[in-house]
């Protein structure tokens, strides 16, 4: 198996000034070589990614001995000697479904090989944000809608990716902000705006999507849910933000994180459940000063506070 491979491997290489524990079992995870009894990283994974094939000679010469890179994709893909059912299986039926993966992967189609790029990179971001099995889909299928549309000439396919996966999360109505898919990848927020703002253009409209924008209500639930504050706590929120915008509070060209976080901090206040202006930063991913900006606004068209 290739997890006993690697472990007799690095069983070999490493000196007993660098064992982690009497008998390591390592595994390779999200880039690490990482022994899962002990926690104890090992090293990083190199990966090399194949060559593109252009024409029908690169097919001709890399079909044979072109070597399987990532353990995604295909159903002729088998991990170990196991089946779904845990049964074990032979090692002629393992060589046969390995020789088939490995002629499944000899992509010609653009199509084809920009999924084969972006499924490790998608299944990053539904682990790391907690996407659901349902957005993931929609967002599977916008990004097959920008492919056929051409979007991803001249742009990055980890842009597209990620904004697609963020506008399926804003047409289910989740709070996954902006800043965390931004954090996830490390991309830059300019240019993942630009893609966001074409896939609402182009492709949405196509599909009979169209983004809505968020109101303070819908932050208001997540972060009552991050600070651990009570249900009570958050319905006088929602009705502080309600009182203020009938007194005249204007809530265009304001954030709607910040005044979630303004309104949720007088609520606070009033349930005797403090939390301090730092921890909304941190939750609503806002600066100080706009929150104590949106503070002293609601204030303002409160009667309650002085």
């Amino acid at each position: 198996m290739i997890v006993n491979d690697i472990n007799n491997f690095f069983f070999e290489e490493q000196t007993e000034s660098h064992y982690c524990c009497e008998h390591p079992h390592i595994y390779s995870n999200k880039g690490y070589n990482v022994c899962i009894k002990c926690g104890y990283i090992y090293s990083v994974v190199l990966d090399v990614s194949p060559r593109r094939m252009y024409d029908k000679e690169d097919i001709k010469e890399r079909k044979i001995n072109e070597p399987v890179f990532y353990n995604i994709g295909y159903r002729t893909t088998v991990k170990g000697r196991q089946d779904a059912r845990g049964a074990t299986l032979p090692s002629n039926i393992v060589k046969r479904f390995n020789r088939l993966s490995k002629i499944q992967r000899s992509f010609t189609d653009p199509f084809e090989y920009n999924f084969w790029y972006i499924f490790p990179i998608f299944k990053i971001l539904r682990e790391n944000l907690c996407i659901s099995h349902k957005i993931s889909q929609e967002g599977l299928d916008i990004y097959k809608k920008s492919i056929l549309k051409k979007l991803a000439i001249g742009r990055s396919r980890i842009y597209l990716i990620a904004a697609s996966l963020y506008c399926a999360a804003r047409l289910n109505q989740t709070t996954h902000f902006l800043e965390e898919f931004i954090e996830v990848l490390e991309l830059n927020k300019k240019k993942f705006i630009k893609n966001v703002w074409l896939i609402n253009k182009e492709v949405l409209p196509e599909l009979g999507y169209k983004l809505e924008h968020y109101t303070p209500d819908k932050y208001i639930d997540r972060f009552q849910s991050d600070l651990k504050l009570s249900i009570k706590c958050g319905t006088i929120a929602k009705e502080i933000f309600k009182n203020a915008r009938g007194k005249g509070f204007i809530t265009s060209g304001k954030e709607p994180k910040g005044v979630a976080a303004g309104a949720l901090y007088l609520a606070s206040k009033i349930c005797k459940e403090r939390r301090t202006i730092k921890q909304l930063c941190e939750v609503s991913k806002k600066n100080h000063i706009t929150i104590t900006r949106r503070i002293r606004e609601l204030k303002n068209c409160m009667t309650i506070f002085p």
